[in-house]
């Protein structure tokens, strides 16, 4: 999963995916590599911090398997620049955008 360090996702937090998720789940996410880095792309042209981007990996890691084109639709129901603000003061906000 080097490829999530490529993208700004510190070592620490690719461990801890690594020790948190089943191998199923790890290997989706190598199987699904190019979607994942949209997605990281996407919310941190949102304005979302990669603390928190780093975060969504723990809250709700479906997050980086849906499509960029579902996220936008989500986000772009509220303002670009309020919506960055709130999900970056609780980014467990992320769970109630996404439903």
């Amino acid at each position: 999963m080097n490829y999530l360090v490529e993208n700004g996702i510190s070592k620490e937090t690719v461990e801890g995916i690594k020790k948190t998720y089943s191998e199923n789940t790890l290997d989706s996410l190598e199987f699904n590599e190019e979607n994942v880095i949209k997605v990281i792309d996407f919310l941190k042209e949102s304005g979302i911090t990669i603390d928190n981007i780093e975060k969504i990996f723990f809250i709700n890691i479906n997050v980086f398997f849906k499509s960029v084109d579902d996220l936008k639709n989500n986000f772009n129901k509220y303002e670009k620049d309020k919506l960055a603000v709130v999900l970056n003061d609780n980014i467990d906000l992320i769970n109630d955008l996404l439903v």
